[in-house]
């Protein structure tokens, strides 16, 4: 895979439904993709394009701690990567925006 192919971009929440039906919730509708979180207040979503295709998607968003010397941490959810490009590194590329962002 050349390194020059892959983009990894914010993406707007509806992008994300379709990889998350096909990998996480494959028997469900579409409309199951939709998680409450996806327009909380500093919810990020990131996407991993290879060849301009979308095949990697996860998202973030503040998640309130109680009794902790941080009042809020970040909870990554919904990650996903098509399966014929898991194993080469596109999941760790997506964790990587994340953690940058």
């Amino acid at each position: 895979m050349l390194l020059s192919t892959v983009e990894t971009r914010a993406i707007r929440s509806p992008e994300t439904y379709d990889l998350r039906r096909r990998i996480l919730r494959p028997h469900r509708p579409l409309r199951a993709c939709a998680y409450p979180y996806d327009t909380a207040p500093g919810a990020l979503h990131i996407g991993c394009f290879l060849n301009e295709q979308l095949v990697s998607i996860s998202s973030i968003l503040p998640d309130a701690r109680k009794d902790a010397s941080q009042p809020t941490s970040w909870r990554m959810r919904g990650m996903a990567v098509l399966e014929d490009v898991r194993g080469t590194g596109l999941g760790s590329k997506i964790l990587q925006t994340l953690i940058l962002a």
